[in-house]
């Protein structure tokens, strides 16, 4: 199957490689966008790799799972900083905490095509955000 590159394509690449001339091996890029993404990586395989997410799930530890989650991606640019902040209140009561751990093991780990995979993360993480209604 033949893919044909857009204008708007086009011209966002050409954007990019006049920030980043050698694409993505610039040294630039992976200074500014790569380097503090893969040390996030690092940080998350080390503390909730499938195995030990399942661990800390079958014991519970939803808490536990959220406050190393936020953690990591507290020092990431991923979120805006009010969505930060949302994300640390509707995980703060139990009930959001289950929601946001299983609902993200499911997410990365679980069976199912990735779009219905995302589908399930999109409603736990409303779910969620209902929950911290309720205080």
């Amino acid at each position: 199957m033949a893919t044909t590159t857009t204008k708007q394509a086009k011209r966002a690449i050409r954007k990019f490689l006049g920030v980043f001339p050698k694409g993505f091996r610039d040294q630039d890029y992976i200074d500014l966008e790569r380097a503090y993404k893969w040390n996030a990586h690092l940080a998350w395989e080390e503390v909730l790799s499938k195995q030990q997410f399942a661990d800390l799930l079958r014991r519970g530890r939803y808490h536990d799972i959220t406050r190393e989650a936020v953690r990591i991606e507290s020092r990431t640019n991923l979120l805006f900083s009010f969505e930060k902040m949302a994300l640390r209140d509707a995980v703060r009561g139990k009930a959001g905490a289950k929601l946001f751990a299983t609902g993200l093991f499911n997410f990365l780990y679980g069976r199912g095509t990735m779009q219905k995979r995302f589908n399930a993360w999109v409603e736990a993480i409303d779910a969620c955000h209902a929950k911290r209604q309720e205080f």
